[in-house]
């Protein structure tokens, strides 16, 4: 072959493989600007309460923008506390707590390279010790804490510490904002501060007049009025709040006994400060990442959006002894 004809050839090579280089590269720096670099969503872990006795870390569960959830590496299908989960850029749902539910959803944005960060924080109990508890009519109690979603008309568990060593202190991490957590048998509603611990309200109730005593949210002729039974020979702890009581007294006319109803309140005795906490160390993945600057919103509870998460065979809705709801 001509020796000229080969050097052109050659020559054409050169351009082409110079071409391909080119493109290779546009096509990389194309990737990088749509987004096609990795960000991390992750909630942070707290030093203060990482394996002590009582206190219940919980799990961040992440779904799709489609409600299809995100594989995690854990049996509830969730992230533990300060693991981060790599995703692709974009929309997603996240829970928090020990169980999927479709309720107390957030939407987080995970941006290219950057760590998104679900706001959580924790609410704390401590309870006296039970050999220093009234019993008689009344069952003792521990530092439980357990929160609830409504969702579908009633109401599911999301997160419990009463298998974490319950003792005289008991601890939730939450996600942050409005929570409703029962505790000793009886609701109240919080507000979960961000990076920070509240201690719970609580108070004591004293016995009231008559036999069986007992503590209502509501008034008890409703049939579906949460209620526990007080003490008889001292003052049960519950949270701090405005509550129905009565006990059962004698009346001249037959049954001869009737439930007496009165309007209390259960002054708070301690609790109600919120301490700030101070976070784990990240892992070397993410540690010197910037911090996504897009923040994380909670849902409203009628978010057309939250309906994937609430179809059947999405969550599974669990029990606790105790609990008859």
């Amino acid at each position: 072959m001509d020796p000229l004809t080969i050097g052109a050839r050659m020559q054409w090579f050169g351009r082409g493989i110079i071409c391909l280089a080119s493109l290779s590269v546009s096509l990389l720096a194309f990737a990088q600007a749509s987004g096609g670099e990795q960000g991390w969503l992750a909630m942070e872990q707290h030093v203060a309460f990482v394996e002590s006795r009582g206190a219940a870390e919980a799990s961040l569960f992440v779904y799709h923008a489609d409600g299809t959830p995100v594989v995690a590496p854990t049996s509830n299908g969730g992230f533990p506390a300060g693991t981060p989960a790599a995703l692709e850029p974009g929309t997603y749902f996240v829970e928090v707590g020990r169980f999927r539910t479709g309720g107390s959803v957030a939407r987080a944005m995970v941006e290219a390279g950057a760590l998104t960060v679900v706001p959580t924080g924790w609410v704390s109990v401590q309870t006296p010790p039970v050999d220093e508890q009234p019993a008689l009519g009344c069952s003792p109690w521990q530092a439980e804490l357990s929160a609830f979603d409504h969702v579908g008309g009633r109401e599911v568990v999301k997160h419990s510490n009463h298998d974490a060593g319950l003792g005289g202190a008991g601890a939730l991490q939450l996600l942050s904002g409005p929570a409703r957590l029962y505790f000793n048998g009886l609701p109240v509603s919080v507000e979960v501060p961000e990076s920070g611990v509240l201690a719970l309200p609580v108070g004591f109730q004293d016995p009231v007049a008559g036999e069986r005593p007992i503590l209502a949210a509501a008034r008890g002729e409703d049939a579906t009025a949460i209620r526990v039974s007080l003490c008889e020979d001292g003052a049960l702890q519950v949270p701090a709040g405005t509550y129905q009581a009565s006990g059962i007294v004698p009346i001249d006319v037959h049954p001869y006994e009737a439930r007496q109803w009165v309007s209390v309140e259960v002054p708070r005795s301690e609790g109600g400060e919120v301490d700030d906490l101070r976070a784990a160390r990240w892992p070397d993945e993410v540690r010197d990442r910037p911090v996504a600057t897009t923040p994380v919103v909670r849902l409203a509870d009628d978010d057309p959006a939250l309906e994937p998460l609430r179809t059947p065979g999405a969550t599974t809705p669990r029990r606790l002894q105790g609990f008859g709801r």
